[in-house]
């Protein structure tokens, strides 16, 4: 049997959380997920477990996926980082 994969997933928007459980759904394997909505929830996520792979909103209020990414490799543990948004191509 393989073993669970560990998606931490940095969203701050439960609507946009839902569509991405939505796709994780169709993965034919066993995964659990933990949801962090901020920075400091992000922080401390790492903190208590490796998560296996991350993926991570790139606008939240008090933190891009910039910085996201460089707190996975300020702490150097190699985990796949994956990017998402749903303000890509959108005008501010």
């Amino acid at each position: 049997m393989d073993r669970e994969i560990k998606i931490l997933i940095l969203e701050d928007n439960e609507s946009d959380l839902e569509l991405i459980k939505y796709e994780l759904k169709k993965f034919k394997s066993d995964y659990s997920l933990k949801w962090v909505k901020n920075k400091a929830e992000f922080v401390a996520a790492l903190n208590l477990e490796q998560p296996d792979i991350l993926l991570s909103d790139y606008n939240l209020p008090d933190i891009n996926g910039e910085e996201s990414l460089a707190l996975i490799r300020e702490k150097d543990v190699g985990i796949p980082f994956i990017l998402i948004s749903s303000t890509i191509g959108e005008e501010k």
